[in-house]
């Protein structure tokens, strides 16, 4: 799942994902509203492999609330971005 544009995206289901990135986040001014639902990796082997739940590097002024991350060798990943909030 990318996302591409500002304001609230809001999951209706699980994402479930098995290389790279579950969700990658490619715009400021975003609310990831995980809705109580998960983002999760299913790699065979996670540690093994640099994988992100939640990729949003060099964003600015996201939220990401409501939800769980899991089985990604990184979780969230907002490395150089301004006024994250989880």
């Amino acid at each position: 799942m990318i996302i591409t544009t500002s304001g609230t995206h809001t999951l209706t289901a699980d994402v479930v994902a098995t290389s790279g990135n579950a969700i990658t986040i490619e715009a400021n001014d975003v609310v990831l509203n995980l809705n109580g639902f998960t983002v999760r990796m299913q790699s065979p082997t996670p540690a093994s492999a640099v994988n992100f739940g939640i990729y949003a590097v060099e964003r600015q002024r996201v939220t990401i609330k409501n939800g769980a991350v899991t089985g990604a060798f990184f979780g969230i990943h907002a490395g150089y971005g301004q006024q994250i909030t989880l």
